[in-house]
């Protein structure tokens, strides 16, 4: 009976340092908890002012988005009803400086590229376009070979 409870003397004192042992490991845990909850609490309190910054310059980035949105379409509408007046009140004045500015063009076009065929004021930058002109104006004549005398 002596060993009996000798093994519950034992027990008992297992028993003990274990309690004790997780006694410490508790009171270790809460220290570490504590810490943990302290440097949560200052990295809130760093990081408030920069939230506060990221939430002003959201609202300034969609607001602006809003207003240059709003300038975009108020210019297209105002570039769309400038051309219909121009159109509707000076339709046939426009075509007509249209189309001097195109024969303006073509002519500056002929007369400064060094490339161009001259043909009767045309400037033709390659044989393709010549033919192609050729075609189209004059479908059922047979050209054999069109000289340029200006450059003869």
């Amino acid at each position: 009976m002596g060993n009996v409870w000798l093994s519950v003397g034992n027990l008992a004192d297992e028993i003990s340092n274990l309690s004790e042992m997780c006694t410490k490991k508790n009171y270790f845990l809460k220290n570490q908890m504590f810490h943990v909850s302290k440097i949560e609490s200052k990295m809130r309190t760093a990081l408030q002012p920069l939230e506060t910054k990221l939430l002003e310059l959201e609202t300034f980035a969609v607001n602006s988005t809003r207003k240059l949105h709003a300038n975009i379409i108020q210019v297209a509408n105002q570039i769309s009803n400038d051309r219909l007046i121009i159109a509707s009140q000076n339709d046939d004045k426009l075509l007509q400086h249209i189309e001097t500015l195109e024969k303006d063009m073509k002519a500056l076009k002929s007369t400064t590229d060094h490339s161009a065929i001259k043909y009767a004021g045309l400037g033709f930058r390659s044989n393709k376009e010549s033919d192609a002109w050729i075609e189209i104006n004059q479908p059922n004549y047979d050209f054999g070979l069109l000289m340029d005398y200006n450059t003869v």
